[in-house]
């Protein structure tokens, strides 16, 4: 189930807020759950909530967004968001001794995990060779051999 806020902002623009479950393979409910046997660990909900409402806070389900108006549910949406993600942080600083805000992909922080995994048994290192050719057929460019005879071709390199 996809939830969707939009907030108009001045009748200029809206912005639209999809809710966290279309990316991410757990529940925040059951993320936050999880994390909730220390209540101090909720540094950034609890700057916003009290103690006393964080167990409601941290249910995150229907009957909570059906109780709260939007602007309150996305509050507690990016609140929980950043307690569950500070704790990631914090026990990969821990056991890896890497820090995941560090990395801009979640392939480069996994390379650098498999790296500090493999570190005490290599011998030598990894080496490996990557020599990228690619040659665009684009026209109207300057500076590019234009060819008629072949199809038309773009460049795109995505770090998947």
């Amino acid at each position: 189930m996809k939830m969707i806020f939009i907030k108009t902002i001045k009748d200029k623009f809206n912005i639209k807020f999809i809710d966290t479950f279309r990316f991410m393979s757990e529940f925040l409910s059951s993320l936050a759950y999880n994390s909730s046997e220390d209540k101090t660990r909720f540094r950034e909900t609890l700057k916003i909530f009290s103690l006393s409402t964080l167990n409601l806070v941290t249910q995150k389900g229907m009957k909570i967004m059906r109780m709260l108006i939007s602007d309150l549910y996305l509050a507690t949406d990016v609140c929980l968001l950043s307690d569950v993600f500070e704790k990631f942080r914090d026990l990969c600083l821990q056991t890896l001794k890497l820090d995941a805000s560090h990395f801009i992909t979640a392939p480069g922080f996994a390379f650098d995990c498999m790296l500090k995994h493999t570190n005490n048994g290599l011998r030598g290192g990894i080496c490996h060779s990557v020599k990228r050719h690619v040659k665009a057929n684009i026209p109207n460019i300057q500076k590019i051999n234009y060819d008629s005879n072949k199809p038309v071709t773009w460049l795109a390199y995505l770090d998947c």
